[in-house]
């Protein structure tokens, strides 16, 4: 936006009066289109701006079958056949031929390839074809481990333990046409290649493999062969490929045993695939543009796009009595063609409403005075008022009643707080609270509730309500969030650089961030100590440190001290103060920064007050009315044609999650929070490249987080105020288990002590 501010709207009409276009001024690709809003406070500013191009208006998908392989390892890491691959006579029985055209073998970057230890085999039958200028085998990336044919005479295995290394050596002359046995050995003092049987070349090495975010391709290498790549791919036929996290001797080499079967990370015989279902395509690497998906149906985006670009603009001019100025963007549409209305909502819920008459001719304004009632304020009650435009009569594109345009603004109505009033979040607080000491655990009780502390890992362990155990996995700090398209894109690289960059972690933004390691962060307990407050209050304090764990190197030495304090009381309230420090070399800018738990599977029912009921971040909201909604944790899934992160909810004020029963878990915190809930769990949708890679988890990921950044454009990045600083947070979180038959969620919040 800065840039059409400079160049058109700052450029008086005296030195240039042409209208301005813009051409593709953002790109919609997968979850994004942030920054919109900032965009046409300038179009609108400026008589010579008239709009612009986004990329683009239908996502580029193209049907296509799934059809896999199956792994016959104990991992059943099926592969995928991608574009037009057949089975063609192999070496054993049948094998994959590709043809060069775009096809290849897809797998899933499951953690059992990532292959982070000492040793290392890679082992595959190939049949080479004529040299068409790419001979990718079995690859995880350039920079993690493969085997490839780097030009018509020379075979290479290579890995990365710290740095790059690679053993090469000559095909044999009758390389083409011929069944041949390769492999790559590594034992962790030296690489080995092997054809057909013999040790070909070896180089001497040592050091642990270095992961890198990249899946197992065979017949393509993923991090190079992408939307950029100009050439061909891999023309081979394979059979019998595997992979081991162990050096195999050469008899094993030779060998199909089922003991060995049972050791294999991989083992692809291609003797069958499975037609399992279709997917959309965006063949070897391109754009998930698009505000509505290939079957038509509308993506979140575009909510953001019909609000900031309507043809109603409202502006507040004395909001304490209702007076909006209304002004008519149209060019030859008088506002009398439609039916005006607007609502005073409490909390979210709609209390007063009624009918507007406004007639305004195009591009004139008018003041208006929106005839609510003064409500009696009720301390930390949200009042706001809503406008709406609607279509009066039906029209060769929409019904009557289709909404044009709507606004909404807070009201300036307060009240002090009630006389007497305490800052205990309950008034029951005083119930006893039991401590115990049960072997590794911290065990908190109460009337209706248990909750157990597990010392040796620094986390909440369980919390039982009822006798329902509601938690998976307790609350840690999250600063790691799946990455966007727009982050997995070099495009806008030059714009989000993030100054934490290395070679082999991706031509991407994310990049940045995976190198000091912020998508495998582990926790060390460095204390925890429960104190007794009181009769009725537990305190837990726990103090840890974040860092990439043992076997995954960065460049950095970077990490987060975290500070837990558990409050426990009597109520069975638990309110959690999170204080974070990031330490060492930081990128300029974080993914997330917040918490995140996995709550039991049965927790499926969504309720929350904040905008909606679409998804929202914080550089695109304002296409989302606050209020009180309800969803279901599946229904919330966005299927993004390259799973990433999705679902969040901006300005949440309060969320519960609830099984059949109506017993779940409610959470508000002293600032607004931002708030997921999914099916997936972050690491499997950082770590798919399809749909048809998600699995569903054992339980319901929960993120609270004090703030999340922008979703931004593909080439112009997450605009700065939208960014999350390297810097230290904290705030305060309140979790309450309770029954929703008994007390909604609203009426919880109505009893918080951060209203």
């Amino acid at each position: 936006p800065s840039e059409l501010r400079t160049r058109i709207a700052s450029v008086p009409s005296s030195e240039d009066p042409r209208p301005s276009f813009m051409d593709e001024y953002l790109a919609a690709t997968g979850n994004g289109l942030g920054g919109l809003e900032e965009y046409w406070e300038v179009i609108r500013a400026s008589r010579r701006s008239i709009g612009g191009a986004v990329w683009d208006w239908v996502s580029p998908g193209v049907r296509r079958p799934w059809i896999s392989t199956p792994d016959s390892s104990p991992h059943g890491n099926d592969g995928a056949l991608m574009g037009r691959p057949r089975l063609v006579d192999g070496r054993f029985g049948r094998a994959l031929g590709l043809s060069g055209h775009d096809d290849w073998l897809e797998l899933s970057r499951d953690p059992i390839l990532d292959v982070i230890g000492s040793q290392l085999t890679l082992d595959a039958w190939v049949l080479p074809s004529p040299w068409n200028g790419t001979g990718a085998l079995l690859t995880k990336g350039s920079n993690q481990y493969g085997l490839l044919q780097t030009d018509p005479q020379t075979l290479e295995f290579y890995l990365h333990a710290g740095e790059r290394v690679a053993v090469t050596t000559s095909v044999p002359d009758d390389w083409e046409g011929q069944w041949h046995h390769v492999a790559g050995v590594y034992d962790g003092r030296r690489l080995t290649l092997w054809i057909d049987g013999e040790a070909v070349a070896t180089r001497a090495h040592t050091g642990t493999i270095d992961s890198r975010p990249f899946p197992v391709n065979v017949g393509r290498n993923a991090e190079v062969h992408g939307q950029e790549h100009p050439g061909e791919l891999s023309n081979t036929a394979f059979d019998r490929v595997r992979i081991f996290a162990r050096a195999l001797s050469a008899a094993e080499l030779a060998s199909d045993s089922p003991q060995l079967r049972q050791e294999a990370l991989l083992w692809l015989d291609f003797d069958e695939v499975v037609e399992e279902g279709e997917f959309y395509s965006l063949g070897i690497g391109g754009r998930s543009y698009g505000m509505v998906w290939p079957d038509r149906r509308v993506q979140p985006e575009l909510w953001q796009l019909k609000k900031s670009a309507q043809p109603i603009g409202f502006e507040p001019v004395d909001l304490g009595r209702g007076r909006l100025r209304i002004i008519n963007h149209h060019s030859f549409t008088d506002l009398a063609a439609f039916d005006a209305s607007w609502q005073l909502t409490a909390d979210g819920e709609v209390v007063q409403g009624g009918r507007l008459d406004v007639a305004l001719a195009p591009s004139e304004q008018v003041t208006i005075e929106v005839p609510f009632a003064r409500p009696d304020a009720v301390h930390g009650t949200e009042y706001r008022l809503r406008v709406f435009f609607r279509l009066r009569e039906e029209s060769p594109w929409a019904p009557a009643g289709h909404e044009i345009a709507w606004e909404e603004f807070d009201l300036p109505l307060v009240a002090p707080p009630p006389v007497g009033a305490i800052a205990d979040p309950r008034a029951d607080a005083i119930a006893p609270l039991e401590l115990d000491q049960a072997g590794n655990r911290f065990v908190l009780s109460g009337e209706d509730f248990t909750y157990a502390f597990d010392i040796e890992r620094g986390v909440l362990g369980s919390m039982v309500f009822r006798g329902v155990e509601l938690l998976e996995e307790g609350p840690r700090t999250s600063v790691w969030r799946a990455p966007l398209a727009n982050e997995r894109d070099g495009w806008g690289t030059h714009r989000g650089k993030l100054r934490t960059a290395r070679q082999g972690m991706g031509n991407d933004i994310a990049n940045g961030w995976r190198s000091v390691g912020l998508d495998r962060l582990v926790q060390q307990v460095r204390r925890i100590e429960a104190v007794r407050v009181s009769s009725s209050e537990v305190r837990v304090e726990i103090d840890a440190r974040l860092a990439a764990g043992a076997g995954q190197s960065t460049a950095f030495s970077s990490g987060f001290d975290v500070s837990y304090v558990y409050r426990v009381l009597g109520s069975g309230d638990v309110l959690l103060h999170q204080a974070v420090t990031p330490r060492g070399e930081m990128p300029e800018w974080l993914p997330k920064a917040g918490l995140e738990l996995v709550l039991a599977p049965q927790l499926e029912a969504l309720s929350w007050y904040g905008r909606g009921p679409h998804e929202t971040y914080p550089d695109r909201k304002t296409g989302a009315r606050m209020g009180v909604y309800t969803s279901t944790v599946a229904d919330e899934y966005q299927p993004y044609l390259v799973p990433q992160d999705y679902g969040n909810k901006s300005d949440v004020r309060w969320v519960t999650l609830t099984g059949p029963d109506g017993i779940g878990l409610f959470a508000t915190a002293d600032v607004p929070l931002e708030v997921s809930a999914r099916q997936f769990s972050t690491d499997n949708l950082s770590r798919a490249a399809y749909p048809f890679q998600l699995e569903r988890e054992d339980g319901v990921t929960l993120n609270l987080d004090h703030r999340v950044s922008g979703v931004g454009g593909t080439a112009i990045s997450v605009l700065p105020a939208y960014r999350i600083a390297a810097a230290p947070w904290e705030y305060t979180t309140l979790l309450r288990p309770f029954d929703a038959n008994e007390e909604p969620g609203a009426a919880l919040y109505q009893r918080s002590p951060f209203r």
